[in-house]
């Protein structure tokens, strides 16, 4: 079984939000061992546009989502420096909900949206590079929507 519903967090217990995380709870049995994936909740409209947007980039620039993700991640600060053969290079961090709230997406964002504008938009076509402006103004409306 696996199914994606929502709990709230009491002191050190999980809490059922609505009938179908009560309706799940119910399926299970004292002493049941289960594994829980937390997922912090997302304004999904917003976390879309973003990923719009980096998949539009990555396509003007020929390269992935993931590619575009991780260098505004590196680009941004969010990074880990890892060494495991004696040569010292920079992990980008996740931005899935597992790893990243909401507010540290928008904050993400912030920081990404100057970076673009700075260093990815002079470097577009004019018909990429107002794609993309529609695209960060469409992520833009979004970022105040509630999850």
């Amino acid at each position: 079984m696996s199914e994606r519903v929502t709990y709230v967090i009491g002191d050190g217990v999980l809490v059922p939000h609505d009938h179908e995380a009560r309706a799940q709870l119910a399926k299970l049995r004292r002493g049941d061992v289960i594994d829980v994936e937390i997922f912090q909740r997302r304004v999904r409209t917003f976390s879309n546009a973003l990923h719009l947007l980096f998949k539009r980039i990555g396509q003007s620039k020929g390269v992935r989502v993931r590619n575009v993700r991780g260098l505004l991640m590196i680009a941004t600060g969010r990074f880990d420096m890892v060494n495991l053969s004696g040569r010292t290079t920079p992990i980008a961090w996740s931005t899935s909900p597992g790893e990243m709230s909401s507010a540290e997406l928008q904050v993400f964002w912030e920081d990404a949206r100057a970076w673009i504008t700075n260093n990815v938009l002079p470097t577009l076509s004019a018909y990429d590079a107002d794609d993309v402006r529609g695209l960060i103004d469409a992520v833009d409306r979004h970022q105040g929507d509630e999850p």
